[in-house]
């Protein structure tokens, strides 16, 4: 039942998305999909600058972290821990010996080693302390992602109607640009879906409390066919099968 919920819950997605495609035409489905794009490659490259500037001249980090201290729900006894190097190199041994995907456990051992520099970097000295860090820089961060794609794309989206005269209220596509926008439209939702199902997981199959969910994912027609896909992608990527 679940894993055809997820089916038609992709049909109703990847209809949508054809079916605005064929209303905006392909020139701005084209236009919207390269404004999304930049914007989200400005987010990841600037996004961390942000976060520092910030800390830097407010604290933002520290403040949130503050706030964010003795809130995690860490184990008993884990939030006043000294935080010592050697404890990085155990977890690391222990997250490679996980039987879990490589792609969650290799994000496990990057964050560890983020940890690491970080509690080396700003002198935090209890795990309490270097967690609570840790979850306000990635959710300011996050924060600055958005803030910084919201406002590449607006910026494009607006100078390009302004450039060109293209607006989705004045703009008439014809057939052809209406089948092109169907076709993008079409292509770029089911990229959406295969982001998600890709990145989804990974993530799932390390919790147990959501073997449901990925168990109909992975059941599903839609969701098998996109995880076959995201697994060929990923180990083109590594280089070698997973």
């Amino acid at each position: 039942m679940a894993a055809k919920a997820f089916d038609l819950l992709c049909a109703f997605l990847l209809v949508r998305g054809a079916i605005r495609g064929w209303n905006r035409g392909f020139t701005l489905v084209f236009l919207s999909l390269l404004a999304s794009i930049l914007g989200c490659l400005a987010g990841v490259m600037l996004a961390g600058k942000v976060t520092d500037l910030l800390e830097a001249w407010f604290k933002v980090v520290s403040a949130l972290a503050r706030e964010l201290s003795g809130r995690l729900p860490l184990p008993l006894g884990l939030g006043s821990t000294p935080v010592q190097g050697a404890s990085f190199e155990a977890m690391a041994r222990v997250v490679s010996l996980l039987q879990i995907p490589v792609a969650l456990r290799a994000a496990a051992c990057s964050y560890l080693g983020n940890l690491a520099r970080l509690a080396s970097t700003k002198g935090l000295d209890t795990w309490g302390e270097l967690l609570s860090y840790s979850v306000a820089n990635m959710l300011i961060t996050a924060a600055c992602f958005l803030a910084v794609f919201a406002l590449v794309r607006w910026l494009l989206v607006t100078a390009v109607r302004g450039m060109f005269g293209v607006d989705d209220r004045d703009f008439a596509p014809g057939a052809l640009d209406r089948a092109g926008g169907l076709a993008l439209g079409l292509a770029v939702e089911g990229l959406k879906l295969l982001i998600l199902v890709g990145l989804a997981m990974p993530v799932l199959s390390g919790m147990g409390v959501w073997g449901g969910a990925r168990d109909a994912i992975a059941s599903s027609r839609i969701g098998s066919f996109l995880l076959e896909i995201s697994a060929d992608m990923f180990s083109l990527l590594l280089g070698r099968r997973t």
